[in-house]
């Protein structure tokens, strides 16, 4: 968790700064198998600033556009719980943040339904 504050206070360049001074150089230096984006700023962000992810099997893919004032798609609400690799070894699932669980309905059942699906596709890809 890293830079957390209510975001409607604050400019993109606050998050920018925090991800390229702290998030990106803990994610080079670890070298984690898996990462769990929580939040749509989360996700956008890491959509914005690392530019080797790419979706895997049915996950939505990421490209540029400019509808609904977002530089790339796929949202949060279309990727949540997909699969996506970052580089050769990193793999990433964008999930929704849990906060909004029981306020929009557009998720399945259980919330974790997601992350399981998620986590299949990345057992299947470390097998490999």
């Amino acid at each position: 968790m890293k830079c957390r504050a209510s975001t409607k206070e604050l400019e993109d360049d606050y998050f920018d700064k925090c991800f390229e001074n702290f998030l990106k150089k803990e994610i080079d230096y670890l070298e984690p198998k898996l990462i769990f984006a929580f939040s749509s700023r989360t996700w956008n962000i890491l959509k914005e600033k690392m530019d080797k992810i790419e979706n895997i099997e049915n996950a939505p893919p990421i490209k540029e556009c400019e509808t609904k004032g977002r530089r790339y798609e796929p949202t949060l609400v279309q990727a949540h719980g997909y699969l996506y690799s970052y580089g050769n070894k990193q793999f990433i699932i964008p999930l929704a943040h849990m906060s909004k669980r029981l306020l929009q309905f557009y998720l399945r059942n259980s919330y974790f339904d997601y992350l399981a699906d998620g986590l299949k596709s990345l057992q299947f890809y470390l097998k490999m």
